[in-house]
C-alpha cells in the first residue's frame, strides 16, 4: 500500500474557501478598475454596484440593491433594501471606489446605512473587532462556535505562536 505524501509544503484549501477568495478578488478588481475609469467625485455614487456584489456574493447578507424607480438613470440609487439583514460588517463601504458609503466605527458601536451596531470586544485584549450581529451571522450557519469569533485575529495569532513555542520547547 502506497504511503500518502505528508511532507508537501502546500496543504489543500478548505472547501469553499477558494470560491469565496475568488469572489472577493473579483469584486476588489472591479472596484479598482472603476475607481480608475469612473473619474467620479469622491463621495458620489457611480451605480457601479460593487457594494451590492460584495454584500450578496461574498458576505452573503444580500442587503443592498439598485433601485430603478424610473427609466431616468439620474433617479437610480443603491438602497439598503433589506436593512433587517444588515450585519454592519462594513464590507460594502470598504470596496466602494468613491467612498460614498459612510461607515463610522468607535469602540462601542458602528454606524452604517443609518443603522447602529454594537461592537463585539475581544475576550483577550478588549479591542473592538466585529459587530455582534456579524458574529451571530457567521457563527450560525458555519457551525463555528461563537466563542471563536469573540477573539480578534491578532490574539488568535499570538495564542497560536505561544502554542508553537511551548511545543518546540517541550520537544
Amino acid at each position: 500500500m502506497a504511503k500518502a505524501n505528508t511532507t508537501s509544503s502546500r496543504r489543500p484549501e478548505p472547501p469553499g474557501k477558494t470560491e469565496a477568495a475568488k469572489a472577493v478578488e473579483k469584486v476588489r478588481k472591479t472596484a479598482a478598475k472603476l475607481a480608475e475609469s469612473e473619474k467620479a467625485e469622491p463621495g458620489t455614487c457611480t451605480l457601479c454596484q460593487v457594494c451590492v456584489r460584495m454584500c450578496r456574493d461574498v458576505v452573503g447578507a444580500n442587503v443592498l440593491e439598485l433601485s430603478k424607480p424610473s427609466a431616468d438613470r439620474s433617479t437610480w440609487k443603491i438602497v439598503a433594501a433589506a436593512p433587517e439583514n444588515c450585519i454592519g460588517c462594513g464590507a460594502c463601504a470598504e470596496v466602494c471606489p468613491t467612498d460614498f458609503i459612510p461607515c463610522e466605527t468607535s469602540v462601542s458601536k458602528r454606524v452604517i446605512w443609518n443603522l447602529e451596531f454594537e461592537m463585539l470586544r475581544c475576550s483577550c485584549c478588549g479591542r473592538s473587532h466585529i459587530t455582534v450581529a456579524q458574529g451571530d451571522f457567521f457563527a450560525g450557519p458555519s457551525g463555528v462556535p461563537h466563542s471563536y469569533l469573540e477573539t480578534c485575529d491578532t490574539c488568535k495569532r499570538n495564542e497560536l505562536a505561544a502554542t508553537f513555542v511551548r511545543l518546540s520547547l517541550a520537544g
